[in-house]
């Protein structure tokens, strides 16, 4: 993870990696959380993942109710260890308290079609970071190219988790190198308008030079949203899953604006 680009004399480098200091970075972050574009994201992030919750809610009680129906008819609960497992698969189903009267193809379609909405209001929300756009996002920064910017972002990023995965599963070091390496895989799509593969190159040469200090941020992200999540998992039942929710997709709003503007930095070193 060293070595700048070639094209970069050796003040544009010295300028990338001062631009990349991690707290000005969180402060900025911070301030893309607080206003007004961040309010609107977290709103509408947070509603998409409760509306996705219930859905996988609704997956997993029809699971086990798939499971208690053959237990049943097909192993009976005569033994006192099946009567155990059989009421705390009850319970466990009781405790889903969002799940919802939907038929599974409805379910699958519907997840797939709030997958793609999510992935466009992170394209939205890597605009209006990049453009400093605090005060609401504009429709035409929202709407440019939007479509297709979506697909690219969600196939794409497809392949970005599986190189990720499959590095981490094989050997660590290469799923972080390659997990860093496209940190800014969606801002290339979002706001040079790039397609997946041109997204990843883009992506690959813009954090050379700089993959140990965008390492460090991508920790101190990873251990925000730890933190956090641990916090409000002591809040029970359906309401703690929707505290949950929220604050997830507020961290997750500061990590886009935290990750943006340290895109933004590193194309134009000389910006504060």
């Amino acid at each position: 993870m060293a070595g700048d680009r070639a094209v970069d004399g050796p003040d544009d480098g010295l300028n990338r990696r001062r631009s990349l200091d991690i707290g000005s970075l969180l402060s900025d972050g911070v301030d893309g959380l607080a206003s007004v574009t961040g309010a609107q994201l977290v709103v509408v992030l947070a509603g998409l993942g409760i509306v996705s919750t219930a859905l996988w809610q609704t997956l997993f009680v029809t699971a086990i109710e798939s499971l208690l129906t053959y237990a049943r008819e097909n192993v009976g609960a005569t033994t006192p260890e099946m009567q155990r497992a059989i009421t705390q698969l009850e319970t466990t189903m009781e405790s889903m308290g969002m799940a919802v009267d939907l038929s599974v193809p409805v379910i699958l379609v519907v997840l797939v079609v709030l997958a793609l909405v999510s992935e466009a209001v992170m394209i939205v929300a890597a605009r209006a970071f990049a453009n400093d756009t605090l005060d609401g996002i504009p429709t035409d920064l929202a709407m440019r190219r939007l479509p297709v910017a979506t697909l690219y972002g969600f196939f794409g990023g497809l392949l970005v988790m599986i190189a990720i995965s499959l590095g981490l599963v094989f050997l660590l070091v290469p799923g972080i190198v390659v997990y860093v390496g496209t940190l800014f895989f969606r801002q290339e799509v979002a706001i040079a308008d790039k397609g997946p593969l041109q997204a990843i190159s883009g992506s690959w040469a813009l954090t050379k030079g700089n993959r140990w200090l965008l390492l460090a941020l991508a920790l101190v992200l990873i251990v925000v949203g730890y933190v956090a999540g641990f916090v409000v998992g002591f809040v029970p039942g359906t309401a703690g899953m929707i505290v949950h929710t929220i604050v997830t997709s507020a961290v997750g709003v500061f990590a886009i604006a935290v990750i943006t503007n340290a895109y933004v930095r590193l194309q134009d070193p000389q910006r504060p």
